[in-house]
């Protein structure tokens, strides 16, 4: 299976592969608290902390066998305000999302992830996509379910802080993305 994403463009963003430079733009929105509220994510204190999370999760894509990081890039200002990630655990296909909080309640991660799904959908040939979210981030699964992702189930994950969260798991199958790509068209 090709692990590497495409170059896509939407109205408002060129979704792209990771790059080394893009590493300031990342640090910027990792290093906010906003950002991190609701994800596993360790606060980046600096730069060379967010190149080293890059390197060793994001970047070897080929070599660990993962899936290419696609960043957001805005086309107005050319910074990189976002990314998304495919990761298979259990032998399921889970999208990984964040977003500047600048950016947030804008449609940009909707616009964002309706070409990744298509790409998944069309070219991968997956016939669900899954993501965990915690139950209390709410803008989040109004997103999810507004593209037509339906809740599973609820499960308790302990994240790196050493606390216990409800993970809220959503499922969206081919068969619904394509029910709903033919209304939002």
């Amino acid at each position: 299976m090709i692990k590497q994403m495409p170059f896509v463009e939407t109205d408002r963003l060129y979704l792209r592969g990771l790059e080394e430079e893009d590493v300031c733009d990342i640090y910027a929105y990792l290093s906010m608290e906003e950002t991190r509220e609701f994800l596993d994510l360790e606060q980046q204190q600096n730069i060379d902390q967010t190149w080293n999370l890059l390197y060793e999760e994001y970047l070897p894509y080929i070599e660990k066998s993962l899936f290419q990081c696609w960043v957001m890039e805005q086309k107005q200002s050319g910074k990189v305000i976002g990314h998304l990630r495919l990761y298979e655990e259990q032998q399921c296909l889970f999208v990984e999302m964040l977003l500047h909080p600048a950016y947030w309640k804008q449609g940009y991660m909707k616009e964002a992830l309706m070409k990744m799904l298509q790409h998944v959908y069309t070219f991968l040939k997956h016939q669900n996509v899954y993501v965990k979210v915690r139950k209390e981030n709410k803008n989040c699964i109004f997103l999810l379910e507004s593209l037509g992702f339906q809740y599973i189930t609820c499960v308790k994950e302990m994240l790196s802080n050493g606390k216990m969260y409800n993970m809220w798991i959503e499922r969206l199958s081919e068969k619904e993305w394509r029910k709903q790509n033919e209304k939002n068209t």
